[in-house]
């Protein structure tokens, strides 16, 4: 199955999600485990229009920026969609496949859920810890074959809402996939993080915040990435 269908799948099955449908009666079970974000994940992405980070591993991962091979394609894909506010990303492998979309409304995860139900077959669902904050955790896969391929393919999906709006992380992959990458798929979904908490998140020590704040600086063209590559190095270095 061609990238392009994964990713168009990905968006048809998880992102149609606001104001679609009143959430009903739903109950959805709490883990008691809480999951924080591997020490491995060292690179973040930032939040545009939603306040979240997604800490990743960028020897394990790619993120579909202009100039990488699929990026033509899944841009012109995202726009005939009407998607905006979202990114690609592709595990080196290219068998793991990841979208995040912002949407600046706050939805409950009872709404979520009732739409995900009537698109998905869902096989685990329960809301999660995930540092610090609570998180909507949906596995399932397609009721239809749309594009062909489809109900081959397995998604696991967090969720999380607050203020600013709600992001969703979504990965799809091979069912025969699954519990060979099942690993992979959780150290990227655990590095979601909601950075308006007050509560001091799992790693400690001032290094998270340093990068932070050494990424928002990249960011606004304050420093090259040169520099930031040397500071971030120097700052690992010293933990």
């Amino acid at each position: 199955m061609k990238p392009k269908y994964i990713f168009l799948a990905i968006i048809s099955l998880t992102f149609c999600l606001y104001g679609c449908v009143e959430s009903q009666k739903v109950v959805i079970a709490k883990s008691g485990i809480h999951y924080v974000k591997p020490q491995t994940s060292k690179d973040v992405i930032q939040g545009e229009k939603v306040r979240y980070q997604l800490w990743y591993d960028k020897d394990k991962w790619d993120i579909i920026y202009k100039g990488h091979p699929w990026y033509e394609e899944i841009e012109g894909m995202m726009k005939n969609k009407r998607v905006i506010n979202a990114m690609a990303i592709v595990h080196k492998s290219q068998e793991l496949f990841c979208f995040v979309k912002e949407e600046r409304i706050p939805s409950p995860f009872k709404t979520i859920s009732t739409v995900i139900h009537s698109q998905m077959n869902i096989t685990n669902e329960e809301i999660r810890k995930v540092n610090g904050q609570d998180v909507l955790y949906i596995k399932g896969y397609a009721k239809r074959d749309d594009p062909p391929g489809t109900s081959n393919m397995i998604v696991l999906t967090y969720y999380l809402t607050n203020k600013s709006g709600t992001v969703t992380v979504s990965i799809s992959t091979g069912k025969n996939l699954i519990s060979e990458y099942e690993s992979e798929i959780f150290s990227l979904l655990n590095g979601l993080v909601d950075p308006s908490l007050e509560t001091p998140l799992p790693m400690d020590d001032g290094i998270e915040s340093k990068l932070i704040k050494l990424k928002n600086m990249q960011d606004k063209g304050l420093i090259t990435q040169e520099d930031y590559d040397k500071s971030k190095d120097k700052l690992l270095n010293k933990y």
